[in-house]
């Protein structure tokens, strides 16, 4: 895949919708629950807030993290 000839929007729009990165540290907000942090990039996505919920407690309960969605990270 060439980024050459991308708009800034192009290159932001590419960044939100299709790459993905883990974090060697935690990173995690705070004030935010285990299920919110899952849910933070699906918001700024505009995916509703339904599919959101659903899609977050199946990413957590597939890995074993589904009672702790509702923690804090501290």
């Amino acid at each position: 895949m060439s980024l050459d000839g991308l708009k800034a929007r192009e290159l932001s729009d590419l960044r939100l919708e299709k790459i993905g990165f883990v974090f060697q540290a935690y990173n995690l907000i705070p004030v935010l629950t285990a299920r919110e942090n899952v849910e933070f990039i699906m918001q700024l996505q505009g995916i509703d807030s339904g599919a959101r919920r659903e899609r977050a407690e199946e990413a957590l309960s597939s890995l074993v993290f589904g009672r702790i969605g509702r923690s804090t990270p501290e």
